[in-house]
C-alpha cells in the first residue's frame, strides 16, 4: 500500500484563504495494479487564483481539483514506463491510478536541468499546449 495525501475543503472560502480552509486526509492506495494502470506521485501541484471561484462550485470535502506534474512510480502499461513524467488533472494529491493513461500527458522532452515545474507554470496550461501540438 501506498501512503497517500489529498486537499479538501471542510468549508466554503470566507475572506483570505487560509491554511485552515484546507483539510488533509490520508488514505491508502493498492500498489496492486491491474493491467493498463499507472499508479503517480505527484511532483508539482498547481495553485491558481482562478480556484478559488471554481472551488465553489466544487463543494465541500471534495478533493482539490488541478493539474499536477507527476512522475510515474509503477506501471503496467507498456506506454508509461517508469520514471516517466507526466502531466495530470488529477487535483491536490500525493499519489493517484490512471486506469488506463488516458488522463495522463507524457511529457515528450528532456528538461534537462529546468525543473519540472515549468511544466505548470511558464508551460502550463497554454504554452505547454502551443509547444507540443504546434
Amino acid at each position: 500500500m501506498v501512503k497517500a495525501r489529498h486537499w479538501t475543503r471542510p468549508h466554503e472560502f470566507k475572506a483570505e484563504v487560509t491554511e485552515k480552509d484546507f483539510l488533509l486526509v490520508e488514505e491508502d492506495i493498492s500498489e496492486d495494479l491491474k493491467d493498463g494502470e499507472v499508479l503517480c506521485e505527484a511532483v508539482y501541484l498547481t495553485v491558481d487564483p482562478y480556484m478559488r471561484l471554481h472551488g465553489e462550485l466544487l463543494g465541500k470535502h471534495k478533493t482539490m481539483f488541478g493539474d499536477a506534474c507527476a512522475k510515474v512510480i509503477k506501471t503496467r502499461n507498456g506506454k508509461f514506463p517508469l520514471g516517466t513524467l507526466v502531466k495530470s488533472y488529477s487535483g491536490w494529491r500525493t499519489h493517484f491510478v490512471s486506469s488506463d493513461g488516458s488522463d495522463l500527458q507524457p511529457i515528450p522532452f528532456d528538461l534537462g536541468s529546468l525543473s519540472p515545474s515549468i511544466t505548470l507554470g511558464v508551460l502550463g496550461m497554454p504554452g505547454y499546449d502551443l509547444l507540443i501540438f504546434s
